[in-house]
């Protein structure tokens, strides 16, 4: 890392990142009946995924073998499919939206003084028509998309 381009705050975050979905690539290899030849990570495009050369791609590259070594006694768990970082619209666009929208939307409530933060603005139309039933979710993660046909979507409510 470059002194001048540095952020603790992002580098926390990939790390913390790549610990999470190496734990998940762990378990799912430990919970399943039997062992998988490869398992897929699909992340959005954003900061913790293309920073400093894409580092959590190698930190996970990294973990999982010698997790997965310490728990399956040798064996260095599965290969791992990430998708790479595109400027263009992936085929799972529309899936990720999903959980970016429902985490930024509830990253803005505050539960104990039943308020929101003064950066809820975007997130106020999620509230008011996806969370509280009037429209479907699929409408809001995939946009224009849906009406061009593209992605899978998911509808949450009626």
């Amino acid at each position: 890392m470059r002194a001048n381009s540095s952020s603790p705050k992002l580098f926390s975050d990939i790390v913390f990142t790549a610990s999470i979905v190496s734990y998940l690539i762990c378990l799912i290899s430990r919970l399943s009946h039997i062992r998988p030849d490869r398992v897929g990570w699909f992340s959005d495009r954003d900061k913790i995924t293309s920073a400093y050369g894409e580092l959590v791609r190698h930190l996970v590259a990294l973990e999982v073998p010698a997790v997965c070594s310490e728990i399956f006694g040798g064996w260095r768990g599965p290969d791992i499919g990430i998708n790479e970082q595109q400027t263009r619209d992936l085929w799972c666009d529309g899936i990720l939206r999903m959980p970016d929208y429902l985490a930024g939307t509830l990253s803005v409530l505050c539960f104990e003084q039943e308020t929101m933060s003064s950066a809820a603005g975007k997130f106020v139309d999620m509230l008011q028509n996806v969370m509280a039933g009037q429209e479907p979710l699929s409408r809001h993660a995939c946009g224009s998309r849906a009406s061009r046909g593209g992605g899978l979507l998911f509808q949450v409510g009626p």
